[in-house]
């Protein structure tokens, strides 16, 4: 009697209907073990059949956006890259839409955003990131600035600084190495990050720099008592010969800056000693915008400073006491707009620059706040030297709290006081004055 070489059944009938299991009596294989090697055989043909139906898949949707997709479809590429770079996420943006989102989307934005080395031209590295999966992270890094060509690189590097980060110290040194391999090419710098990585920035040197703008801040949640000594950080890169147009700088030393100045239109200096915001201006005779947050310091310099360019100049005195000799070394002969924010200081030496400087026809606009003073502090004679000394104002804005009382008879019996006004704002402080002494 033959048995089933699966289950052992033998061949008989069971009430007529034949058992799946048997095996008929000349020997051939059961029933039961053919419909299973058919079904196995059907099953790996209808496997075969789908895999090749799913084959055409990616093709039929490549067809598919190609036809659907009209901003494609319509566009040359050079202006799909275009639209692109004003989506990827720049310098100064908070959404991060970088080329690899853009990519992922389909074949021909792919096509698009890998040959296109402007779309790769801003590098956002928040060092942050780097301490979980850094080495991926680094080659994502490499990736991106070897896909920039030759393109100038705007480069953008925060870190929120711990208590402790000298574990993650050697791996950030990597990053900054990686960086600096492509220094000819910086063309934007922000840095965020602590003053201590700011000596591994260097760069390569031996070429002329095309850094155009330069920003530098410490981490956003340093303590003062994290700042490291005046001396033991800096920003350098041996013979790059670099010449910024734009600087920004927040709690950094002048003298660890080591830039040539003569072509700097733009400068704002967070914290800058007196003797180092006159070599400043004795440093960029160029220099057009001006912003200082001044400190006290020793002025070394006899001679007065003339600013030929400086047209635009705002100047916090907060820090500093009541006699402060900055402008006595100072001449602005072409100061168009000022912005003067002061706490107990008087008006009267940024009055006599303006009249030794010559500028009494180019100022034109003119912002004092008062903010943080005194609710009863007023310089009174101050302030109507300072605008005697400004003929020429036609903008005038007061942030302070209190305006002197006969404010407007006096502008209303000297005829020569801002006869050119045309626009004044008061703000801040109470009303000291009637309505009807402004009609």
């Amino acid at each position: 009697m033959a048995c089933c070489y699966v289950c052992g059944e033998d061949s008989e009938l069971n009430n007529g209907v034949r058992d799946p299991s048997t095996l008929p009596k000349d020997g051939r294989v059961c029933y039961s073990c053919l419909d299973l090697d058919n079904l196995q055989a059907q099953i790996r043909n209808t496997k075969s059949f789908l895999a090749h139906l799913e084959s055409h898949v990616h093709t039929l949707k490549s067809k598919y956006n190609h036809t659907h997709d009209h901003f494609t479809h319509q566009f040359p590429p050079e202006i799909i890259a275009r639209i692109f770079a004003f989506c990827v996420a720049g310098p100064q943006k908070v959404l991060e839409i970088t080329p690899f989102t853009l990519a992922a989307v389909c074949r021909r934005w792919r096509h698009v955003v890998l040959n296109f080395p402007a779309l790769w031209a801003n590098v956002n590295i928040d060092l942050k990131r780097f301490e979980t999966k850094f080495r991926r992270r680094q080659e994502l890094l490499i990736q991106w600035l070897k896909r920039s060509g030759q393109v100038p690189l705007s480069i953008r590097m925060t870190y929120h600084e711990p208590a402790d980060w000298s574990w993650c110290r050697g791996e950030f040194k990597n990053i900054i190495n990686i960086l600096s391999v492509y220094s000819h090419r910086w063309q934007d710098i922000d840095l965020n990050i602590p003053f201590h990585l700011l000596k591994h920035l260097c760069g390569n040197g031996g070429y002329i720099s095309i850094l155009r703008t330069l920003t530098i801040n410490p981490p956003p949640n340093r303590r003062e008592d994290q700042q490291p000594p005046v001396g033991t950080f800096s920003f350098w890169i041996p013979n790059g010969n670099v010449c910024p147009e734009r600087v920004s700088f927040s709690g950094i030393n002048f003298n660890a800056i080591h830039v040539h100045w003569r072509y700097t239109t733009e400068a704002e200096f967070r914290g800058i000693a007196l003797d180092d915001a006159l070599a400043l201006l004795r440093a960029a005779p160029n220099l057009r915008t001006c912003t200082l947050d001044l400190l006290p310091g020793t002025v070394l310099t006899q001679n007065p400073i003339i600013a030929p360019s400086l047209n635009t100049l705002g100047i916090s005195v907060d820090a500093l006491e009541s006699n402060w000799p900055f402008f006595e070394y100072v001449r602005l002969p072409v100061l168009r707009s000022a912005t003067f924010r002061y706490t107990t200081q008087s008006f009267a030496p940024f009055a006599t620059c303006l009249s030794q400087s010559g500028c009494n026809s180019s100022l034109t606009s003119l912002v004092l706040s008062g903010g943080d003073c005194s609710l009863d502090f007023m310089d009174e004679d101050g302030l109507y030297m300072l605008l005697a000394a400004a003929p020429a104002l036609e903008a005038l804005v007061l942030h302070m709290p209190l305006l002197p009382r006969e404010f407007f008879e006096v502008m209303a019996v000297q005829q020569d006081l801002l006869s050119r006004l045309r626009k004044l704002r008061y703000g801040l402080g109470r009303l000291t004055f009637a309505w009807g002494s402004v009609c």
